[in-house]
């Protein structure tokens, strides 16, 4: 075995053949599920669950770790008052590593699996992505960089992780804003932390 990494699951088809490729080069994989009321809900979670019993015939065993925080559902609202909106998905992944780097820390994880690929959404821009980079102090893998949609898919298809990954949800992350920014400055951003730091804890 390769060590252990701490896998970011939100059940969509990417970050499930992301997981799947790191078991395959032999880490035993820990999922986190960030549900982040009211954009999530009782059905994502579902989702992720569906998720992880195809995931388990590769890693019997494993264990999904569930956690509820409320940081982006009040740091929106801020944003939004001032404008700041189209910063609220870098917001939200950077609080999701720091989510995943306390528990591997806790549980001595080598690092921190990602179903990111560049520039398939807007916080995943290489300007954004050295954003995401600079707030985590543990190594963060992404496997699936270079790989497009379909061949992600294709993947996902092969490994039986498509069909849950799928499945409807009921209330799908409606935080996105219209024009999410693509090319972040970091000093902004942590500015940006900074101030919101006194409101949402």
């Amino acid at each position: 075995m390769e060590g252990t990494l701490v896998a970011l699951l939100s059940g969509g088809i990417d970050s499930a053949v992301a997981i799947w490729m790191m078991m395959k080069r032999g880490c035993r994989i820990v999922p986190v599920f960030i549900d982040m009321p009211p954009f999530l809900g009782d059905s994502a979670l579902q989702r992720v669950n569906a998720v992880l019993c195809v995931l388990s015939e590769y890693q019997p065993g494993i264990s999904l770790r569930t956690i509820e925080d409320t940081y982006v559902a009040r740091a929106r609202e801020l944003l939004r008052a001032s404008g700041d909106e189209k910063y609220v998905c870098l917001l939200c992944k950077r609080r999701m590593y720091r989510i995943a780097e306390d528990i591997a820390r806790e549980i001595h994880a080598g690092g921190i699996i990602t179903g990111e690929s560049m520039g398939q959404v807007a916080s995943q821009t290489l300007d954004n992505l050295i954003v995401l980079d600079r707030v985590a102090g543990l190594p963060i893998y992404r496997p699936l960089i270079g790989f497009d949609k379909t061949e992600i898919i294709t993947i996902a298809r092969k490994i039986g992780t498509f069909e849950p990954s799928i499945m409807p949800v009921s209330n799908c992350c409606c935080a996105v804003p219209n024009r999410p920014a693509t090319r972040a400055d970091p000093q902004v951003i942590e500015d940006l932390e900074e101030r919101l730091a006194g409101n949402t804890g």
